[in-house]
């Protein structure tokens, strides 16, 4: 049997264990590029979030729907909205109506929730967000009637068919019930807004014994006053699942069920599942030949280039500027980079079965991360582009990488043209042996804005002409499967893993112990994830 935090472990993230409120939830799915075409604030009491939503989302239609009569709504006073009324049970609106429904501390005070997240549910449009926050421990306040635990709220949500996809903890709940009990203080509002007292004191404490983010997450929700949420509608094949007893291998039975089943037997792809450092969990499906599913399968991120993941987040997380992801493959990098940071970032993929899976991805969890079907070079046009015969990986520029079982014709371009309207971060380059050529294409990007680089080194003759290529611009090399590099970061004595031993880090800057130590947090924090 599953323990509370295993069952819970999918939905909380693992980016960040800052004390969180439903506003920020939106806010970074606004930052990762979703605009959503109808908003629907449920008990929008006195409409006190239309001019956020009209100053973020100016092309978005906002509606408020609320019971009749309450103590919020009676202070209403504006009429430039569109107000509905409902009974608090049934909602009046089409099925599918709404892009983002946004509930800000009103599910404690409903009469029949599960009744209610089933009207959520039908009125939500299959690919909308249903954000909000509500009571755990705050105490009995404007004719509340329930305090959810994080357990019973995912419960709920699934009777409903809503996928709870990201729960985080908000003000803790000592500091809430303090705050009841001496008439609610205006110096303690600040606790909203802030990290409150006791939120301070755990992560302090899980900090000292290097604990993850998912794991103070964790410790949060349970002594938190409130959580903010995040769900969607189930996907229709985890709708047609026979229901499951409570909690118990839940998890499993989604990843290995039916439904995975069928669609083997139907295609020529495999399902997969893939944890993202971000703590988004995300499916799709490929030819059953590409090499990345394989290797992830079972060990997820923490056992496929884990270090070198753990380096380039940390990379883009401390400076400014777009994330390139060169050679991308089927974008695992840009993926983690976007659903970690929600960093802007920009994949390059000439080879089309493999740009077909991540634009897929891409549209489905509308992430920040544009494709570029096209390979980087040292000069712009057109040119021949070498089909592996043995793996999807081993594609190249090279006619005399590997045997090639065939050629298509596509477009190259280069870094210096790509960054002309950005300013470039981070660039990962993983070419099969053309590594040098993306380099040679980045002059101009190099002097100007100094990105960092994580480069794969396959021999020693492109070893030593990287090497003078950065000594020119005054970089700083470390090969991240140097052993002690690798312990530091990976935490581990252990084995280095091959594509650690190929990955190279160029930095414009020596790196200090502030960029080990957030490897480091990285690192862990992929351990954290559930593998598939």
């Amino acid at each position: 049997m599953e323990t509370i935090y295993e069952y819970l472990k999918s939905s909380i993230p693992a980016d960040h264990c800052r004390q969180s409120r439903a506003i920020d939830l939106v806010i970074a799915r606004i930052r990762a590029g979703f605009r959503p075409a109808k908003v629907l604030d449920l008990g929008c009491g006195a409409g006190n979030t239309v001019d956020f939503f009209r100053s973020r989302l100016p092309e978005s239609k906002w509606v408020g729907v609320d019971v009749e009569q309450s103590p919020e709504v009676a202070t209403r006073t504006r009429s430039d909205a569109t107000f509905v009324t409902f009974d608090g049970v049934n909602l009046p609106f089409a099925d599918g109506e709404f892009d983002l429904i946004y509930s800000n501390q009103v599910l404690e005070h409903v009469r029949h929730p599960e009744r209610l997240l089933s009207e959520v549910h039908r009125v939500l449009s299959p690919d909308g967000f249903f954000i909000g926050q509500t009571s755990h421990l705050e105490p009995f306040h404007s004719f509340s009637y329930w305090n959810f635990t994080a357990y019973g709220f995912k419960e709920i949500c699934e009777s409903a068919n809503l996928r709870l996809v990201e729960i985080r903890p908000g003000i803790d709940g000592i500091t809430l019930v303090k705050r009841a009990y001496l008439g609610r203080p205006a110096e303690y509002s600040r606790w909203f807004a802030e990290e409150s007292p006791v939120n301070v004191e755990i992560e302090e404490s899980a900090r000292k014994k290097s604990r993850s983010a998912q794991t103070i997450n964790y410790r949060k929700l349970m002594y938190c006053g409130q959580f903010a949420f995040a769900c969607q509608r189930k996907r229709h094949r985890d709708e047609e699942k026979e229901p499951s007893d409570g909690f118990v291998n839940r998890l499993a039975q989604q990843v290995t069920g039916k439904a995975r089943r069928a669609m083997r037997a139907r295609t020529d792809n495999d399902a997969h599942m893939l944890a993202l450092p971000g703590g988004m969990l995300i499916e799709y499906s490929c030819p059953r030949r590409f090499h990345i599913p394989r290797a992830l399968s079972g060990v997820g991120l923490a056992g496929y280039e884990p270090v070198t993941m753990a380096a380039f987040l940390a990379s883009a997380e401390s400076v400014e500027g777009a994330v390139f992801d060169v050679g991308a493959n089927i974008g695992i990098y840009a993926l983690a980079a976007a659903s970690a940071l929600g960093k802007t970032c920009i994949a390059f993929e000439p080879f089309p079965a493999a740009a077909d899976v991540l634009e897929d991805i891409v549209k489905r969890y509308q992430l920040p991360v544009s494709l570029r079907r096209a390979a980087l070079a040292e000069n712009s046009g057109a040119t021949t582009f070498y089909l592996s015969a043995r793996s999807d990986m081993s594609n190249s520029l090279n006619p005399e990488f590997r045997e090639h079982r065939g050629e298509i014709v596509v477009e190259t371009t280069t870094l210096d043209k790509e960054s002309l309207s950005c300013r470039l971060g981070v660039v990962k380059i993983d070419t099969e042996t053309t590594e040098m050529d993306v380099l040679r294409g980045g002059r101009h990007v190099f002097e100007r804005d100094r990105p960092s680089v994580i480069i794969e080194i396959l021999d020693d003759n492109l070893a030593m002409e990287a090497r003078g290529f950065f000594a020119s611009y005054g970089y700083t090399i470390t090969e991240l499967g140097k052993p002690d590099v690798w312990r530091r970061i990976s935490g581990s004595s252990g084995e280095v893993i091959l594509g650690d031993r190929r990955n190279w880090l160029a930095s414009p800057q020596p790196l200090g112990d502030k960029f080990f130590e957030r490897a480091a947090f990285w690192a862990a924090n992929m351990r954290d994830l559930p593998a598939f």
